[in-house]
């Protein structure tokens, strides 16, 4: 990003509002989960058109490996989640019982 006296450049102005803007708004990122992979992909081609290595890199992933990808944004993995919340069982003895 240029930067000139501590001034931010038209470009640079233009960078940052691409990355603060989101992809979608919520009730289309809903849509998109629902849809899967290959409306994710539909979608981020058609949201920033080809970019060389980015575009090779969405497209050298399957639809399923892509919904994943992105259904996964937050950086919750929730299958993870689920399996340690299994793991846990000091809650399934009685109360009674000391936790070791």
């Amino acid at each position: 990003m240029a930067r000139s006296a501590g001034r931010v450049s038209r470009a640079g102005r233009r960078d940052i509002a691409a990355v603060d803007r989101p992809l979608a708004p919520t009730s289309s990122i809903q849509r998109l989960v629902f849809q899967g992979g290959a409306a994710w992909r539909k979608r981020l081609m058609d949201e920033i058109g080809d970019q060389g290595a980015v575009t090779k890199l969405i497209e050298s992933r399957s639809a399923d490996e892509l919904a994943r990808l992105m259904n996964n944004l937050g950086g919750h993995d929730l299958p993870s989640i689920v399996e340690a919340f299994d793991r846990i069982d000091h809650d399934r003895r009685p109360a009674s019982s000391p936790i070791r």
